[in-house]
């Protein structure tokens, strides 16, 4: 029972991070920054979108894809790499989410290769 309590707490303030973490473009929070960039629900985000949202908190306003997509795109290929690294995801993931790249909301397309 103890392990579940705590591994409620982690989820709860793994939570709070999360909805307090700044992204950039004045985005609080993951659920305001997948709105903020693509206009959709966290759970809707697909694998290069989800890792452009990791590489945010790290500089979110240097990283903002609307003003600096090319850092942004460094970036979020580094957080692809990582998490190929880590095993994460494998390679067929990884250069699918390069080659598919990144459109944010305003139409904006991000290549990632």
């Amino acid at each position: 029972h103890l392990s579940i309590r705590r591994q409620r707490q982690m989820c709860i303030r793994d939570r709070l991070y999360f909805n307090s973490t700044y992204f950039g473009a004045g985005a609080y929070g993951l659920r305001d920054a997948a709105e903020t960039y693509f206009g959709k629900e966290p759970a809707l985000l697909n694998l290069p979108e989800s890792a452009l949202l990791a590489a945010l908190p790290n500089a979110p306003s240097a990283l903002n894809p609307y003003e600096n997509p090319a850092g942004c795109a460094k970036r979020t290929r580094l957080v692809l790499r990582e998490m190929m690294k880590y095993g994460y995801i494998g390679n067929t993931e990884f250069t699918g989410s390069l080659a598919q790249g990144v459109t944010l909301k305003n139409g904006r397309r991000l290549l990632l290769e």
